[in-house]
């Protein structure tokens, strides 16, 4: 069984839930027949979608490879990211890593296609729409995506930036509107 790394802190409680499902959704019956997981909860990631939208931001990237790094250093075998909005840095940290690194868009993607799923919403940050990563993942499985207007996608950083990485309930009816 490999040892799964997980570079978090881009969005504390992403690492956390991401953490929940690995455990909830592991067919074990014993604590031994869990995986192994490696996590690097790091809060002080600089924030990925104002470096995708302003390149002269502070680049989150190397704190990415140091994180990286360590966890492939530590026994790490194949590494995970809960950040949607960080998959825009997979194809680096897999060539300066050189381990396998989960790609959530296209697992997403996949298990979609995989249930039937033709067409999505996708609401997301302003960074993860901006790359088109998960729309062309999404696309790659023949699923057409529907993205928000421009009032509504303020509506939706609102609910992530103001609300989850606040530590706040989401105004479900307001996402509900979108």
């Amino acid at each position: 069984m490999k040892t799964l790394g997980v570079i978090g802190g881009a969005g504390p409680m992403a690492t956390a839930y991401f953490m929940q499902q690995v455990i909830g959704l592991t067919d074990a019956a014993t604590d031994q027949e869990h995986i192994r997981i490696l996590v690097d909860n790091n809060p002080l990631i600089p924030d990925r979608t104002s470096y995708i939208l302003d390149n002269t931001k502070d680049n989150p990237e190397p704190v990415f490879v140091e994180m990286g790094e360590k966890l492939v250093a530590a026994g790490a075998e194949v590494l995970a990211i809960p950040c949607i909005t960080a998959s825009y840095f997979i194809p680096v940290l897999r060539d300066r890593l050189g381990v396998e690194v989960i790609d959530a868009t296209a697992e997403t993607s996949r298990y979609l296609a995989s249930k039937g799923i033709k067409a999505v919403g996708l609401m997301a940050t302003d960074g993860t729409i901006t790359t088109g990563l998960f729309q062309k993942a999404l696309e790659n499985e023949g699923i057409s995506v529907v993205l928000p207007t421009k009032e509504n996608q303020a509506k939706v950083m609102s609910a992530i930036y103001d609300s989850v990485k606040a530590g706040k309930a989401v105004d479900v009816e307001e996402l509900y509107s979108v």
